[in-house]
């Protein structure tokens, strides 16, 4: 297909029309359908991807050029996966999956967004859920911490500012829940800090803890709530006790981690499974007790 820049055509016109001037004509205009190339008013700009590679875009320096783009944007990635993908070169740099994931330097994103290297942020706020609670040494159920079963895992941060008395209180803890054939078993750690004024390292401190949900319990089907208080009474403001107020992020979902775990059988693999405190069940990477002076047996790996 010969085509021509326009400078080149005015010259082959300028000799007069003729055939093969119309056809260079042709050859050097885009065409709609051949090209896969369209505008109308209510999709704007249409691009239809041609041939085997599904690319709809490559950028170069100069048109020139014949080698492996600067830039270009595929309908999929090199393992068929449907979505757009980014690519410098011939490395992807952003693939939005279908269904809405969206992975960074990875072409499969096992979450919402799945980043394949550092990441550098000013702050993360949970979003899980939020809300306020009476600073009254009360216990108060958080939102969306009620009817839970099952394992969970979330990370709370709490605080309260009392600018007019002075005192402050700040908490940032993990609490977590998990079920066995022996029942549940929750746990809660936290960092606290609270300021000193009178007794205020004690009493002005932010607490979390697990309680069994009494309403939405069923024979059978033990559900838990996480709830929080204030160690003592922050005091009253316009009537009312006043606030402390939290955030929450979900730090483990199952359905998500199941989904993301690779699916292996140990046995058919010649992967040594990790060594626990006990050894390995599987025999490839039993620990060896090793006797040391003084009588103690450690375990060398």
């Amino acid at each position: 297909m010969a085509q021509h820049t326009r400078s080149e055509l005015y010259k082959i016109y300028k000799g007069g029309f003729h055939d093969k001037a119309f056809e260079h004509l042709v050859d050097s205009a885009l065409n709609i359908k051949d090209d896969g190339l369209g505008i109308n008013p209510e999709q704007g700009l249409v691009l239809t991807a041609k041939g085997p590679s599904k690319k709809l875009a490559s950028f170069y320096q100069r048109i020139s050029d014949k080698s492996t783009p600067l830039w270009s944007i595929s309908l999929d990635n090199e393992r068929g996966g449907k979505g757009l993908n980014f690519l410098e070169g011939d490395t992807s740099r952003l693939f939005i999956k279908e269904g809405g994931r969206v992975g960074i330097n990875t072409e499969n994103p096992n979450y919402q967004l799945d980043v394949n290297g550092l990441i550098a942020v000013k702050g993360i706020v949970g979003a899980y859920a939020s809300g306020k609670a009476l600073a009254d040494s009360k216990w108060h159920t958080m939102a969306k911490m009620t009817n839970l079963d099952g394992c969970q895992a979330y990370e709370i941060i709490a605080h309260i500012v009392d600018e007019k008395d002075k005192r402050f209180g700040l908490t940032i803890g993990t609490v977590l829940m998990t079920y066995g054939k022996r029942g549940y078993k929750t746990k809660v750690i936290s960092v606290e800090s609270a300021n000193r004024w009178l007794f205020g390292r004690f009493w002005n401190k932010i607490k979390f803890r697990w309680i069994i949900d009494d309403l939405n319990t069923e024979p059978g089907k033990l559900k838990y709530m996480c709830q929080i208080k204030t160690k003592g009474h922050y005091g009253m403001k316009d009537g009312q006790p006043k606030e402390i107020f939290y955030r929450i992020k979900r730090i483990w979902d199952m359905d998500y981690e199941l989904e993301a775990y690779p699916k292996t059988n140990w046995e058919e693999t010649k992967i040594a499974r990790p060594v626990s405190s006990s050894g390995n069940v599987s025999g490839r990477q039993e620990a060896v007790p090793v006797k040391r002076s003084g009588g103690i047996a450690i375990k060398r790996k």
